[in-house]
């Protein structure tokens, strides 16, 4: 989900998909270490077994972030008033 959102939040360029790409590596790396960050502490103590959602948490919530930014507009605003295009005569 994080790959598929991270590749739309992305336009339209003429070299390539590959920083969308690179990016969704970088956030899977970081959630991965998050998981493995809260591995151990639970291993000790088993009350503390809610830490282990932490990772999927925060994979959602960048995931839905992502899909948010992506909404945006990707158009330049126009001046108001402005014809939109005038045909020639």
């Amino acid at each position: 989900m994080i790959g598929f959102a991270t590749l739309l939040v992305g336009g339209f360029s003429r070299f390539g998909v590959w920083r969308q790409i690179v990016s969704a590596i970088v956030i899977l790396t970081l959630i991965k270490l998050i998981q493995g960050l809260v591995a151990d502490p639970v291993r000790a103590d088993a009350g503390m077994w809610p830490l282990m959602y932490l990772p999927s948490i925060a994979g959602l919530i960048v995931a839905v972030a992502l899909l948010a930014w992506s909404r945006r507009n990707h158009r330049l605003p126009r001046a108001a008033g402005l014809p939109a295009a005038e045909a020639p005569a």
